[in-house]
């Protein structure tokens, strides 16, 4: 047997998923730039090149221009390369891409930021082609790299997998060796193969006094694979900073501080691949820009401010506690940002002040309503703020509390000024009137002691 356990598809889904699984998001300055990077396919073609970085150590990506428009596509990474000068530092010089065209022929692209060359290899010398000028003027074909070192996640670990493996085959073959096991005789010398076959017919053995019959197997120590294959899984997934989901350090009852903890390690190979996606981006962007520069759309898609997201369960409540004990000192744009269900910052605080802007004039004309009824006289053309509810013109109700409990209703002066509340607990007697009760119904209410009814019993507007 040959055994092959997926441990390369459980580290490139982890890795992939907890930094790509919630795609990240680009706030523009000009909301036209945003919904023009909303209209790309962005999120399943980052998703999966952040796929092929995981497993190759690099993945590639393809922008050319139709009549249609400008578009992107992912490149498979086993057939194309990037090509940088011998110098240290020195940048991207230039990427090839290699496919077969339909009579078996290898032929390539190669891409440089002037000029597009097609060419054709026969396995000895390649043959150039004419090329052809790259009018967006950037590299077309765009390199992501998943580290520094350009090497997948779990490259590192293919030996500790290939043993892993030949453990758990040879583990299946002792376990197929009890079924093809010797049957041995003792006290048969006489046995002949008739008597086997009886014996195999009738599922009984005859045997002498003192004889005695078993099977010879190998001797399997069960304990000692248990313990070698636990320590191969963990060494595996530890030195290739994946989590083992499966361990029981994860219950729900764990802290966060100690789940950061056991993040850690996944977290670094997060931060390693966030700073080399960022340049493989800014390229991308920049080839899309150019190519809109060249359709009559002038954008600036690198300009982008850049937000990656953490793809972990996540406690809602909690989180929304936490920004909204942090608004008074941080701004509305950057508590936004942190909420993993706003995509765009900038398109939340325009709807926002789009809808909002009622809100805010109602309340600085309720406080100032509440003032001018504790003084006695309303603004200039405010007409009060009873107004806000019950419109211009129309006299506002004021509620009588008498001694016995009872409740009428009365309307205010006829001069359309604000009305003069009055409660009181006596018979006949008065007090200073409320703002409660003054018109708008929008001051503090008046102790229950007071009036003998609970403020939700009188209502608000009463």
């Amino acid at each position: 047997n040959l055994l092959r356990v997926p441990f390369p598809r459980y580290i490139t889904e982890v890795q992939t998923g907890y930094f790509l699984g919630v795609p990240p998001t680009l706030s523009y300055e000009r909301p036209e730039e945003g919904r023009i990077y909303a209209d790309l396919p962005m999120d399943h073609l980052l998703f999966d090149i952040g796929r092929d970085m995981s497993i190759c150590g690099e993945g590639f990506a393809l922008v050319w221009l139709e009549q249609s428009g400008v578009r992107v596509c992912r490149c498979d990474p086993l057939t194309c390369f990037g090509i940088r000068g011998g110098e240290a530092g020195e940048p991207l010089r230039a990427a090839v891409r290699l496919f077969k065209s339909p009579d078996d022929t290898v032929c390539g692209m190669l891409y440089e930021e002037e000029r597009i060359t097609p060419f054709t290899w026969d396995g000895q010398r390649v043959a150039l082609g004419a090329p052809e000028e790259n009018l967006p003027g950037h590299l077309a074909l765009v390199p992501f790299n998943n580290n520094c070192q350009t090497c997948g996640d779990f490259e590192m670990v293919t030996g500790l997998m290939d043993a892993y493996n030949l453990l758990l085959s040879g583990a299946m073959d002792d376990m197929q060796s009890v079924a093809n096991a010797f049957l041995a005789l003792y006290g048969m010398q006489g046995t002949t193969q008739g008597d086997i076959d009886e014996a195999n017919r009738t599922r009984i053995l005859s045997l002498e006094e003192g004889g005695r019959a078993e099977f010879v197997v190998k001797n399997l120590n069960h304990e000692a694979l248990a313990q070698l294959e636990s320590n191969l899984r963990r060494s595996i997934l530890e030195l290739s900073m994946t989590p083992d989901l499966s361990d029981e350090r994860f219950a729900g009852n764990a802290s966060g501080v100690a789940m950061q903890y056991k993040l850690w390690g996944i977290e670094q190979v997060r931060l390693a691949k966030e700073r080399c996606f960022l340049d493989g981006l800014h390229r991308l962007l920049t080839a899309l820009s150019g190519g809109f520069a060249l359709l009559g759309t002038p954008v600036a898609l690198e300009q982008g401010r850049v937000t990656f997201y953490k793809n972990l369960p996540q406690d809602h409540t909690a989180l929304a506690s936490t920004l909204l004990s942090l608004s008074p000192l941080l701004s509305k744009r950057t508590i936004l940002e942190q909420l993993p269900w706003v995509k765009d910052a900038e398109e939340e605080l325009r709807r926002r002040g789009n809808h909002g802007d009622g809100g805010v004039i109602y309340e600085r004309r309720r406080k100032a309503g509440v003032r001018n009824s504790a003084g006695g006289k309303a603004p200039p053309g405010a007409g009060g703020a009873g107004q806000s509810r019950l419109g211009a013109g129309r006299r506002a109700p004021v509620l009588r509390i008498a001694a016995g409990g009872g409740r009428r209703r009365r309307h205010g002066p006829p001069d359309g000024g604000i009305p003069r509340g009055v409660s009181g607990v006596s018979g006949g007697g008065r007090e200073k009137p409320s703002a409660r009760f003054c018109a708008g119904g929008d001051g503090s209410p008046a102790p229950a002691p007071q009036t003998g009814h609970s403020a939700s019993e009188i209502g608000d507007g009463l």
